[in-house]
């Protein structure tokens, strides 16, 4: 019984607050080994809340992209299922068309 209260304690989310307060820990400790980040603490700060502002609109936003993918046909959706595998591709690819037509990015 205590396993399933602790378990769905750590299943709440706070509208993305504890993901800001986790990842502010965690950048602030990588952000200390950097040193040429200049104001550490606000480096983290700001990766922190972008990062749970982030999570929460995205975690928002969750149930309308399921509703709206339940109610496609199937053509459509195994079509935008389709889209979704050739833009991978092409993504993957990227790199080796940029070094294979000689483009410098920096």
């Amino acid at each position: 019984m205590r396993r399933l209260a602790v378990r769905a304690l750590h299943d709440v989310n706070f509208g993305g607050l504890s993901s800001v307060c986790r990842l502010h820990c965690h950048r602030s400790h990588c952000s200390a080994f950097i040193h040429h980040v200049d104001q550490a603490w606000f480096f983290a700060l700001r990766v922190g809340l972008v990062t749970g502002i982030v999570t929460g609109v995205g975690a928002a936003l969750n149930s309308y992209i399921e509703y709206y993918a339940d109610n496609l046909p199937e053509r459509w959706l195994g079509a935008f299922g389709i889209g979704l595998i050739l833009c991978g591709f092409a993504l993957q690819s990227l790199q080796y068309w940029l070094a294979l037509f000689d483009v410098r990015l920096s």
